[in-house]
């Protein structure tokens, strides 16, 4: 147990030391970041996205991002695409290598539905908005991973009517910042 612990710390210090001061410069004006997620919510099956960060101050980004997302409702199968715009700020930095986000964003996108059992298929536009936060840590001022939490909240206008839902996701994924 002694032997795990040390490596941890170990690593923790190598990481810590190998971005120290440089990882600061990251977030600063005119770096662009990309990134690659993949997730899983309640009842969800899976998400994927794409992100793209500008920051615009030290500690502040605009944010885009993209995602697909493939689930199971209850008893409707669900596909969801969507395109989401807005802020990303820098609230926390224990470390020189760690920072801690909160964002929110608002939602354009297009849902599929399917209940097998009553045979009714609906699909159409949603709008909402996100809240989440991320935990950022630098492995290299280049390369960074990122755990996240969010919850959604969307409204769809569907073929067979208007309906809200709420929806939580939680990924992992990794940023490439770029100058």
């Amino acid at each position: 147990m002694q032997k795990r612990n040390l490596f941890w710390l170990l690593l923790f210090m190598a990481m810590s030391f190998s971005v120290y001061g440089k990882t600061n410069l990251t977030h600063i004006k005119g770096i662009n970041s990309i990134g690659l997620r993949a997730g899983t919510g309640f009842g969800n099956s899976w998400d994927v996205g794409l992100s793209y960060n500008y920051y615009w101050a030290k500690y502040w980004s605009f944010s885009t991002n993209i995602d697909f997302e493939k689930g199971k409702f209850e008893q409707s199968d669900f596909m969801g695409l969507s395109l989401s715009n807005g802020v990303e700020a820098s609230v926390w930095q224990p470390l020189t290598w760690i920072y801690l986000h909160l964002y929110g964003h608002a939602i354009i996108g297009w849902d599929w539905w399917n209940n097998s059992d009553m045979s009714i298929n609906s699909n159409g536009v949603t709008v909402g908005c996100d809240l989440g936060l991320n935990l950022e840590m630098y492995a290299i001022p280049e390369l960074s991973f990122v755990l996240s939490a969010q919850e959604n909240f969307n409204y769809g206008f569907y073929d067979t009517g208007h309906y809200y839902y709420f929806r939580p996701l939680f990924s992992a994924g990794m940023r490439f910042h770029i100058k």
